[in-house]
């Protein structure tokens, strides 16, 4: 077995930690470098060639349980006052009063560990009522679909841009049971009024691109994805009052209108 250390920035690591599991990594410990350990040395060489720009460094792994431990870097987490999330691996027992919230960490990231999914999971707990259309944007791993169908939503539709990440959102709700109509494309194509709730989990400039199809898409908006100076950049874009939850340096508008 070999492993890869990247140093990586803060606001990269999301997209490479994906890279690196979509590469064939078993297992990745976050520190000041990521480390991904790879079984498959070749597969590990081709990584590295993907990620030159951030200076790849392959040595053989030490002999332990890298899996084990790369595993122990994803706890189970309580998010919010209903959700107890949880990696698909873990026989942690739920909390009395909450919610599991199955997390299949790999290919589109999805540990629920990054502030921003907290924060749209903590969001969609306040705005979500029973029987609602729920719209996820950038569906990625599926998170947000199976959160928002916990918490009450009737129907799930979700768009990403990235065809490998709806096809994997799409295994990821099927293993849970949870039927959901998702499609690779932009949600540029989502007829306006569609739903009643979007989130999208992106960044600011992505949102400030597609403020006007997102805001027509839906009566209610969950907005994540960018740090707290950009907050009033991206609620501007919107052009409509918003309410802010903040968690480090990230920051999660939700914008809705006065009735369903």
């Amino acid at each position: 077995m070999v492993v890869l250390s990247v140093a990586v920035p803060e606001g990269e690591r999301d997209q490479v930690v994906a890279d690196l599991w979509e590469a064939g990594t078993c297992g990745i410990i976050e520190g000041e470098h990521l480390r991904a350990f790879f079984e498959d040395e070749a597969a590990a060489r081709r990584a590295a060639e993907r990620l030159a720009a951030y200076e790849p460094f392959l040595e053989p792994a030490e002999e332990k349980d890298w899996v084990a431990e790369s595993r122990a870097a994803f706890p189970p987490i309580e998010v919010g006052d209903r959700l107890f999330l949880a990696p698909y691996w873990s026989d942690a027992a739920t909390p009395a009063g909450r919610l599991r919230l199955t997390t299949y960490p790999g290919a589109a990231a999805g540990t629920g560990q990054h502030p921003t999914t907290q924060l749209c999971l903590r969001a969609l707990e306040r705005v979500i009522f029973d029987g609602a259309r729920v719209l996820d944007v950038g569906c990625g791993s599926g998170i947000l679909s199976a959160g928002a169908k916990l918490l009450g939503a009737g129907v799930i539709f979700g768009c990403d841009i990235d065809h490998a990440a709806t096809r994997i959102a799409r295994d990821n709700l099927r293993a849970e049971g949870i039927p959901a109509a998702l499609f690779t494309g932009s949600v540029r194509s989502v007829r306006p009024r569609s739903v009643d709730i979007a989130v999208a989990n992106l960044n600011a400039a992505t949102l400030v691109e597609i403020a006007y199809p997102l805001s027509a898409s839906a009566k209610t908006l969950v907005l994540s994805g960018f740090r707290t100076w950009e907050a009033p950049r991206v609620q501007s874009a919107f052009r409509k009052p918003a309410q802010c939850l903040e968690q480090e340096d990230w920051s999660c508008l939700i914008i809705q209108s006065t009735s369903h």
